[in-house]
C-alpha cells in the first residue's frame, strides 16, 4: 500500500498553529512516547551516546530521553520553527535543527533515533532510508506511528452521512501504512526488527465538537495535497456531528504501532 503524498507546507502550517497548545492537548502522543521508551530500553546493548528525536515537537520526548540517558548528546529535528522554539524551553540541553525527517544528515553517526508519532506525516520509505544512513553500525531506530484504524469513527460518520445518490464516500482521513507495511520497509531498508507491538487507545469526549477540536489542537488534520476545501456543507456537517454524538460519549480510536529495529551488521 502506498502512502499518501503529504503536503509538507501544510504540515508545517498546521503544526505551527498547534504549537502553543500542543503539549497540553497531546495526551495520546505523550502516552505513546512513554510506551516507546519503555519498549526500547531492554533492546539497547549500552546507553546511547548520541540520540536524535525525529519530529521532536515541543520537546517532551527529549526531556524523557534526557532523564533516561543523562550523559547522551541530544538532538531534535522538526519541520516547524514554532515547535522548535518551545522545545528549547522544554529541554534546553539539546541541539535543535529545522529539517524534514525524510531528508536530513547528521554531522556524526547517531546511536539512537527516536521518532514518536511523527512518521505518519511523511513517506515512510525515505524516512527509513534516511534513518539507516544516519545511524552508526548497530544503531537503533525506535519509532511509533498511527495505524489505519486510527480515527475510524470519523470514517464511519463520514460514510453514514453520504448523500443518498452517492454510492461511495471518500474516507476523509490520511491513508496510513499498516504494521506489515512498516515491517517490510524496515526489512528491505537494512534493519533487523527487534520488537513490533500495537495498542488500541480510545479517547472519550463530552461532545463531537470537543472531539474535533482535540484533533485540531494536536495539528492532526489531513494534509494530503488533493484535500478538498469545504468538504462538508452546513447540513451534512450537522449530520456528521450528530452521528459522532450518538456514541454517548463520543470517542476516537488510535491504533498505536511501535517498532524497535537495529541497523543490520554489514549494512
Amino acid at each position: 500500500m502506498s502512502h499518501n503524498r503529504v503536503d509538507k507546507r501544510q504540515v508545517q502550517r498546521q503544526f505551527s498553529r498547534a504549537a502553543p497548545g500542543y503539549t497540553a492537548a497531546a495526551n495520546i502522543q505523550h502516552r505513546m512516547s512513554a510506551q516507546l521508551l519503555a519498549l526500547l530500553t531492554p533492546h539497547l546493548p549500552s546507553p546511547p551516546a548520541r540520540i536524535t528525536d525525529l519530529g521532536c515537537g515541543t520537546g517532551t520526548s527529549l526531556a524523557a530521553l534526557r532523564r533516561r540517558f543523562p550523559h547522551a548528546q541530544l538532538n531534535g529535528l522538526d519541520i516547524s520553527t514554532q515547535m522548535l522554539k518551545l522545545a528549547t524551553q522544554t529541554e534546553p540541553t539539546a541541539h535543535y535543527r529545522r529539517a524534514d525527517i525524510e531528508d536530513w544528515h547528521p554531522d556524526t553517526p547517531q546511536d539512537l533515533l527516536f521518532a514518536n508519532a511523527s512518521i505518519q506525516w511523511c513517506d515512510h520509505c525515505p524516512v527509513i532510508r534516511a534513518a539507516h544512513q544516519a545511524l552508526a553500525p548497530h544503531g537503533t531506530f525506535a519509532f511509533s506511528s498511527f495505524g489505519p484504524q486510527t480515527h475510524r469513527e470519523l470514517a464511519q460518520a463520514w460514510a453514514a452521512t453520504a448523500p443518498a445518490d452517492q454510492s461511495t464516500s471518500a474516507d476523509p482521513r490520511l491513508t496510513l501504512p499498516t504494521a506489515a507495511t512498516y515491517r517490510n520497509a524496515l526489512e528491505n531498508g537494512g534493519f533487523q526488527l527487534l520488537k513490533n507491538t500495537e495498542q488500541l487507545i480510545r479517547a472519550t469526549f463530552p461532545n463531537a465538537r470537543a472531539l474535533l477540536d482535540s484533533i485540531k489542537k494536536t495539528g492532526a488534520t489531513q494534509a494530503a495535497p488533493n484535500r478538498r476545501r469545504g468538504l462538508l456543507g452546513r447540513h451534512r456537517y450537522r449530520q456528521f456531528l450528530d452521528h459522532l454524538d450518538r456514541a454517548n460519549p463520543p470517542q476516537l480510536s488510535y491504533q498505536a504501532l511501535f517498532f524497535i529495529a537495529r541497523k543490520r551488521q554489514g549494512d
